[in-house]
């Protein structure tokens, strides 16, 4: 398995003038906030708020020239930049939470504000055990489809005050689960209740790709894409349509729990994709 490391350098942060210019970073607005090169034996990500990171073709340890005020650039790293650097060592990361069923880990995919996180900290009164936020790591190569479990904090909305306890940053307690279930989430302020549908096939790759992160579109997109669909004909699909009421997170993880139990019961059938 592979371990990355950070290391703070001292020197002078050298210029990216002659490297090559990739596709940049987008925040969930469209704007630029981080500009990616490669070139010098290296992937070079020059994030303004937190510092110019160097990843090496070869080795696993990643090399930060901070900005003055990035006091907190280890903990971005951890968070933020692992799940995406972990794409260059032949993994792929979801934009999802996730929490541990005894089936295995159960990943909540979703647009920012569509609710992962305080669904995933709700499930814990629930019995499970929330074990990624906001990026779920995923081995596609290995058979079960492995989930690699990073540390995390729960970046939890204004209004889910209640779930404060889970707020500060948690170091899993196994390293690997096996990959039970991906649910999609979807936002409908018309829905009466919560609905699950079973996605297949190309619908299921597609939905997936969607919440990808992806840390170079312009390279290794012929993996991206294979690696998709054999999660998509690997592992169950669900896309679940809900209300966001606040009032509702209860009923609404009874009703995600029990889902997770009834599909784990359920015979594995693929999705339609070859492997």
């Amino acid at each position: 398995m592979v371990h990355l490391t950070l290391r703070v350098a001292t020197d002078q942060a050298p210029s990216t003038t002659s490297l090559q210019e990739r596709a940049p970073w987008l925040d969930g607005s469209g704007a630029i906030c981080a500009r990616v090169f490669r070139g010098r034996g290296a992937r070079w990500i020059d994030w303004p708020d937190f510092g110019l990171f160097a990843i090496p073709t070869t080795g696993f340890e990643t090399r930060v020239w901070p900005v003055s005020n990035a006091d907190n650039v280890s903990a971005f790293f951890r968070r933020r930049l692992q799940p995406l650097i972990l794409q260059l060592y032949g993994y792929q990361s979801l934009h999802a939470s996730a929490v541990l069923s005894s089936a295995g880990a159960v990943a909540f995919a979703g647009l920012s504000g569509m609710g992962k996180s305080t669904l995933a900290c709700a499930l814990r009164d629930l019995e499970f055990t929330q074990i990624a936020d906001d990026a779920v790591v995923v081995d596609a190569r290995s058979r079960p489809v492995e989930v690699r479990l990073l540390p995390f904090a729960p970046q939890l909305r204004g209004d889910a005050d209640g779930l404060d306890a889970l707020r500060d940053e948690h170091a899993p307690l196994v390293a690997t689960a096996p990959l039970a279930l991906i649910v999609v989430l979807n936002q409908d302020a018309a829905a009466d209740r919560a609905t699950f549908q079973r996605l297949e096939g190309p619908a299921a790759c597609v939905a997936l790709m969607a919440h990808a992160h992806v840390f170079d579109p312009s390279d290794g997109m012929d993996r991206f894409v294979a690696e998709y669909a054999a999660l998509a004909n690997d592992v169950p699909v669900f896309r679940l349509t809900y209300r966001p009421d606040f009032s509702a997170l209860p009923r609404l993880a009874q009703a995600v729990r029990d889902h997770i139990v009834a599909t784990a019961a359920a015979p594995r059938a693929h999705s339609g994709l070859a492997p």
